[in-house]
């Protein structure tokens, strides 16, 4: 469970499953949930608690395939070099 307010009145409660909005102002005692009426404060909390990365590593480069007769190198013409 993760937790988040961001120095806003809101604060989100998330886990896995469920997402819990409570306005900390009106209800301190965080018993009404108030996700429902305002997703877009949900998403944005939720943005700030799980940031995306900032950068996203390249794909690894696929080699040759291995053969029980050798690599698909080995089937491959040769090219004369300058």
């Amino acid at each position: 469970m993760k937790q988040i307010n961001a120095g806003t009145p809101q604060k989100l409660i998330a886990n896995e499953f469920q997402r819990q909005l409570f306005n900390l102002q009106d209800d301190p005692g965080e018993t009404k949930d108030v996700s429902a009426d305002h997703p877009e404060v949900v998403k944005e909390l939720e943005m700030l608690l799980n940031p995306l990365p900032r950068h996203r590593p390249q794909p690894l480069r696929e080699g040759p395939r291995i053969t029980r007769m050798g690599t698909d190198r080995d089937f491959l013409p040769s090219v004369a070099h300058p």
